[in-house]
């Protein structure tokens, strides 16, 4: 996967994305740097049940820029993609060093 960005190619829009969103993640991942208006959230109190005048009755719900999700779903899509790809050879390995294991051992 070295070389190839998973978001799709932000020159001919491939990839599953719309060529502006991924020159966007394009620039980000370029400058190693998240803007600073990705990083704030607007918090909001949503009620759960009992007493409305005790605080741990309400749980807070952020909501954030729709690119800053964007590109957390392109990310966590990617980190998936090697997890599942690294969890497949492991397992391979492992089986492997079994069957050579067993075939030694009497």
């Amino acid at each position: 996967m070295a070389g190839r960005r998973p978001w799709g190619n932000s020159e001919t829009g491939r990839g599953g994305h719309d060529s502006v969103s991924c020159a966007v993640v394009d620039i980000t991942v370029s400058n190693a740097d998240i803007p600073s208006a990705w990083k704030r959230a607007t918090v909001f109190p949503i009620y759960k049940g009992g007493n409305r005048s005790v605080g741990t009755n309400y749980r807070p719900v952020s909501l954030t820029l729709l690119v800053c999700k964007q590109m957390e779903y392109v990310i966590a899509g990617y980190l998936r993609q090697v997890w599942d790809t690294n969890l497949i050879e492991m397992t391979n390995k492992m089986q492997l060093c079994s069957t050579i294991y067993y075939s030694i051992v009497p």
